[in-house]
Protein backbone atom coordinates (compact mmCIF):
# COMPACT_ATOMS: atom_id res chain seq x y z
CA UNK A 1 0.00 0.00 0.00
CA UNK A 2 1.18 3.48 -0.83
CA UNK A 3 0.15 4.61 2.68
CA UNK A 4 2.98 2.52 4.12
CA UNK A 5 5.46 4.66 2.18
CA UNK A 6 3.92 7.96 3.24
CA UNK A 7 4.42 9.67 6.58
CA UNK A 8 1.04 11.41 6.47
CA UNK A 9 -2.47 10.34 5.36
CA UNK A 10 -3.22 10.27 1.62
CA UNK A 11 -6.10 12.51 0.59
CA UNK A 12 -7.35 12.41 -2.97
CA UNK A 13 -9.43 15.25 -4.39
CA UNK A 14 -11.53 14.67 -7.50
CA UNK A 15 -13.31 17.53 -9.26
CA UNK A 16 -13.53 18.59 -12.89
CA UNK A 17 -12.96 22.23 -11.89
CA UNK A 18 -9.29 23.16 -11.43
CA UNK A 19 -10.08 26.08 -9.13
CA UNK A 20 -11.90 23.76 -6.71
CA UNK A 21 -8.98 21.32 -6.78
CA UNK A 22 -6.58 24.14 -5.95
CA UNK A 23 -8.70 25.53 -3.10
CA UNK A 24 -9.34 22.16 -1.46
CA UNK A 25 -5.73 20.98 -1.91
CA UNK A 26 -4.46 24.09 -0.14
CA UNK A 27 -6.68 23.41 2.85
CA UNK A 28 -5.78 19.71 2.96
CA UNK A 29 -2.07 20.52 2.89
CA UNK A 30 -2.53 22.62 6.04
CA UNK A 31 -3.59 19.40 7.82
CA UNK A 32 -0.23 17.70 7.13
CA UNK A 33 -1.58 15.31 4.51
CA UNK A 34 -0.29 14.02 1.21
CA UNK A 35 -2.56 15.40 -1.50
CA UNK A 36 -3.26 14.14 -5.00
CA UNK A 37 -5.64 15.95 -7.33
CA UNK A 38 -7.55 14.49 -10.26
CA UNK A 39 -9.90 16.15 -12.76
CA UNK A 40 -11.07 12.70 -13.85
CA UNK A 41 -12.85 10.22 -11.59
CA UNK A 42 -11.81 7.34 -13.84
CA UNK A 43 -8.14 8.35 -13.66
CA UNK A 44 -8.33 8.54 -9.86
CA UNK A 45 -9.87 5.06 -9.77
CA UNK A 46 -7.12 3.63 -12.00
CA UNK A 47 -4.46 5.24 -9.79
CA UNK A 48 -5.95 3.81 -6.59
CA UNK A 49 -6.32 0.36 -8.07
CA UNK A 50 -2.57 0.43 -8.76
CA UNK A 51 -1.57 2.23 -5.54
CA UNK A 52 -4.07 1.54 -2.75
CA UNK A 53 -3.83 3.35 0.57
CA UNK A 54 -6.44 6.09 0.52
CA UNK A 55 -7.30 7.77 3.82
CA UNK A 56 -9.82 10.40 2.67
CA UNK A 57 -11.58 11.12 -0.62
CA UNK A 58 -12.96 14.58 -1.36
CA UNK A 59 -15.07 14.36 -4.52
CA UNK A 60 -17.50 16.37 -6.54
CA UNK A 61 -20.88 14.68 -6.89
CA UNK A 62 -21.57 15.54 -10.54
CA UNK A 63 -18.80 14.80 -13.03
CA UNK A 64 -18.91 13.75 -16.69
CA UNK A 65 -17.22 10.33 -16.69
CA UNK A 66 -18.40 8.98 -13.37
CA UNK A 67 -20.26 10.65 -10.50
CA UNK A 68 -18.73 10.95 -7.05
CA UNK A 69 -21.09 8.30 -5.61
CA UNK A 70 -20.23 5.95 -8.50
CA UNK A 71 -16.53 6.49 -7.80
CA UNK A 72 -16.98 5.69 -4.11
CA UNK A 73 -18.96 2.57 -5.02
CA UNK A 74 -16.12 1.43 -7.32
CA UNK A 75 -13.48 1.92 -4.60
CA UNK A 76 -13.39 -1.44 -2.86
CA UNK A 77 -12.47 -1.59 0.86
CA UNK A 78 -8.98 -2.94 0.11
CA UNK A 79 -8.09 0.40 -1.52
CA UNK A 80 -8.65 2.30 1.75
CA UNK A 81 -6.46 2.40 4.84
CA UNK A 82 -8.13 0.06 7.32
CA UNK A 83 -10.87 -0.73 4.79
CA UNK A 84 -12.88 2.29 5.98
CA UNK A 85 -14.37 4.63 3.38
CA UNK A 86 -14.06 8.24 4.52
CA UNK A 87 -15.56 10.65 1.99
CA UNK A 88 -16.48 14.32 1.72
CA UNK A 89 -18.86 14.96 -1.18
CA UNK A 90 -19.05 18.41 -2.79
CA UNK A 91 -22.09 19.75 -4.64
CA UNK A 92 -23.63 23.02 -5.71
CA UNK A 93 -27.12 21.52 -5.72
CA UNK A 94 -28.67 22.35 -2.35
CA UNK A 95 -31.49 19.78 -2.66
CA UNK A 96 -28.97 17.09 -3.54
CA UNK A 97 -26.81 18.13 -0.58
CA UNK A 98 -29.78 17.89 1.79
CA UNK A 99 -30.77 14.48 0.42
CA UNK A 100 -27.23 13.17 0.85
CA UNK A 101 -26.98 14.54 4.39
CA UNK A 102 -30.26 12.80 5.20
CA UNK A 103 -28.55 9.55 4.12
CA UNK A 104 -25.79 10.20 6.65
CA UNK A 105 -23.19 11.33 4.11
CA UNK A 106 -20.71 14.16 4.66
CA UNK A 107 -21.39 16.97 2.18
CA UNK A 108 -19.69 20.30 1.51
CA UNK A 109 -21.77 22.93 -0.26
CA UNK A 110 -20.47 24.78 -3.31
CA UNK A 111 -19.52 27.55 -3.51
CA UNK A 112 -17.09 26.35 -0.88
CA UNK A 113 -16.72 28.28 2.34
CA UNK A 114 -13.18 27.79 3.63
CA UNK A 115 -14.29 27.62 7.27
CA UNK A 116 -16.77 24.82 6.51
CA UNK A 117 -14.09 22.98 4.52
CA UNK A 118 -11.57 23.34 7.35
CA UNK A 119 -14.02 21.97 9.93
CA UNK A 120 -15.03 18.99 7.76
CA UNK A 121 -11.41 18.15 7.01
CA UNK A 122 -10.44 18.37 10.67
CA UNK A 123 -13.37 16.17 11.70
CA UNK A 124 -12.78 13.51 9.03
CA UNK A 125 -9.01 13.39 9.53
CA UNK A 126 -9.35 13.16 13.32
CA UNK A 127 -11.50 10.04 12.85
CA UNK A 128 -8.81 8.21 10.86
Amino acid sequence: MISELLQFPLVIIVDDEEIILHLVAGQVAEHNCNVLRFTSSKTSLIFLQQYPGLSLLVTDVEMKEMTGPQLVEALTPNLWVGGKKTVIYMTGNSQQADDMRNQGLTVLDKPIETTALFILLRTCLAAL
